[in-house]
């Protein structure tokens, strides 16, 4: 078996919801994946976590998440160890991938955790590449494009960015990408695409901005 080749290859699709744009000043508030293959879910993984400052309104109008929902939260410290043993092992899937890891790999180099080589598939520059008469490439758009229903529709966030909803859209962008290049049977370096030539985590860390 060929363990290079999208077919036989585990994925984890994530998204995380912030405080804000900049991760030198903003922090994480919520953190999901879900973990595929070509043929279905294996796992699922979310949690709100525990911010350090108060949380803006702004941050609010975009996710949904209030203060009081995070009260019995865990904090990123207990969190990012286990999050990082969920995505261990497999191909990430991120809409926007530079805006994630710009939080995600920081906090963990802060904390001196060990993070995973992994390839990572940017939806946002895949669906540029694969389908380029889209007007817009935004996980909204591209929802409503690939007619990618909710996750769970009866959830109290469901008008809001909800970080396993939104993961679950970039799984099904994901998988329409590769099904518009018939790409299930090509090995995992040429199916992927970003405009900066990113294809692994270590790409991502080598950027001295984050750090």
């Amino acid at each position: 078996m060929n363990q290079s080749l999208l077919r036989n290859i585990e994925f984890t699709a994530l998204d995380l919801e912030t405080s804000g744009l900049d991760p030198n000043e903003n922090e994480i508030l919520e953190i999901a994946a879900i973990r595929f293959d070509r043929d279905k879910i294996l796992n699922t993984y979310n949690f709100l976590v525990k911010p350090n400052k108060p949380i803006q309104p702004n941050a609010q109008i975009i996710n949904g998440i209030t203060p009081k929902m995070l009260e019995n939260a865990r904090s990123l410290d207990v969190i990012l160890p286990e999050f990082l043993r969920f995505i261990d092992g497999s191909a990430l899937v991120i809409q926007n991938s530079e805006f994630d890891l710009s939080f995600l790999l920081p906090e963990a180099k802060k904390r001196r955790l060990s993070i995973p080589t992994l390839p990572v598939f940017c939806t946002l520059n895949m669906t540029r590449k694969f389908f380029p008469e889209l007007k817009k490439h935004n996980l909204v758009a591209l929802r409503d494009y690939f007619k990618i229903e909710k996750m769970n529709t009866t959830s109290s966030r469901h008008c809001f960015h909800e970080a396993l909803d939104d993961s679950f859209a970039a799984m099904k962008v994901f998988i329409c990408c590769i099904d518009k290049i018939d790409g299930w049977e090509q090995e995992i370096d040429k199916a992927n695409f970003h405009k900066k030539g990113y294809q692994l985590t270590t790409d991502y860390i080598r950027q001295d901005w984050l750090f």
